[in-house]
């Protein structure tokens, strides 16, 4: 038994970094469950200890202020840490109290300089500007990713849509942009006067507007959004939740200007919303590669208004018909083609065996 102990461990140190953190990645990532026990891998070995830490400290979720004040010990006590930190969360709980909640967010933030995802949950009774400001410089050369979202029934009133520009005019380097929930504009409200964008570099805009928001003030924020976008960059837009008539003028204001250059348009929306609005995607986002629906709908309706020609991901959001949803699936399918992908995010009664079979009849490289 000492020998074999012994043979494992002499395994174990005679392997390259290189595959030791490989193997720890890969038992990380395709193990959710199990990840609480992946907090006990660097007592395992001496030389597991960094790899470990490493992989531990790269995606840090904080939902309450007792895991923010954890963190926050384990990041002064080792500042390397911090250094490993990439995507890093703050959830709500985090604000409990508002005082010492903005203190965490401005000690986290500067022991983490190299996050390039960062997700701001801001709670209905802290004030929107306090939580931004509170974000320490170190991180607005390194984001890349911003998710700002704004709870509660007030939305942070007191925070306006020129505070999120010019607070987002910080950031060079963004990429990918999400507002979910954002403050609703005042009727005395001015639009930022800028010429250029928030980033050069945007890709990606994430847009969910209050479910109350007023039409001629979703206008406004429409033409915010306009300025606030380089066409030369934009890629991907999502937008969610938007009723009828937010979603038309969504398609005539934003679309109509910046829905030449998009490759990827998911539309989080009721699908008589896509069905019934007045205007063609097909003419102002004719180049699309990527097309997310809520749903799969009558295929002669949608094919009149989506752009087909270029596709080479279909998604749905929910495809739970069964058969007769599938057959449906498979009659877009044959007028698609330069299609490769398919995804499903949640296929209620439509069993696996019928997407498998669906997937290998089309002889697609990809559903998931």
């Amino acid at each position: 038994m000492e020998n074999q102990a012994e043979a494992r461990t002499t395994t174990l140190a005679i392997l390259p970094p290189e595959l030791v953190q490989m193997i720890l990645e890969l038992a990380w990532e395709n193990d959710w469950m199990k990840r609480m026990m992946f907090t006990k891998y660097p007592l395992i070995c001496a030389s597991w200890r960094p790899i470990a830490q490493r992989i531990l400290f790269t995606h840090i979720i904080l939902r309450d202020a007792d895991q923010a004040i954890k963190f926050l010990q384990a990041v002064s006590l080792n500042p390397a840490l911090g250094q490993y930190t990439k995507i890093l969360f703050f959830w709500p709980e985090v604000y409990i109290n508002r005082r010492i909640g903005l203190t965490l967010v401005r000690e986290i933030t500067s022991m983490c300089p190299w996050v390039y995802y960062l997700v701001i949950r801001i709670p209905v009774d802290v004030e929107g500007h306090e939580v931004l400001n509170a974000i320490h410089p170190h991180t607005y050369a390194s984001l890349k990713a911003l998710n700002i979202y704004f709870t509660g029934s007030n939305r942070s009133t007191s925070l306006t849509l020129n505070d999120v520009f010019h607070f987002l005019n910080r950031f060079t380097n963004l990429s990918h942009l999400t507002l979910e929930g954002l403050p609703p504009l005042k009727e005395s409200s001015v639009l930022p006067r800028a010429t250029g964008s928030i980033s050069p570099n945007l890709y990606e805009l994430n847009i969910d507007p209050p479910t109350q928001q007023q039409l001629h003030l979703f206008r406004q924020e429409l033409d915010w959004f306009l300025i606030a976008t380089n066409p030369e960059t934009l890629k991907i837009v999502e937008l969610k939740f938007a009723p009828q008539n937010h979603f038309d003028l969504f398609c005539r204001i934003f679309l109509r200007e910046r829905g030449s250059g998009l490759h990827s348009l998911r539309l989080w929306v009721n699908e008589d919303t896509i069905l019934n609005s007045n205007v063609q995607l097909s003419v102002v986002c004719p180049g699309l590669r990527e097309i997310v629906l809520p749903d799969c709908p009558l295929v002669k309706q949608v094919m009149e208004i989506l752009p087909v020609d270029k596709l080479e991901h279909l998604a749905f959001a929910h495809i739970d018909g069964g058969e007769e949803e599938m057959r449906r699936v498979k009659e877009w399918i044959i007028t698609l083609p330069r299609l490769r992908y398919v995804t499903i995010y949640r296929r209620g009664r439509t069993s696996e065996r019928d997407i498998r079979s669906f997937w290998e009849e089309q002889a697609l490289e990809g559903i998931t």
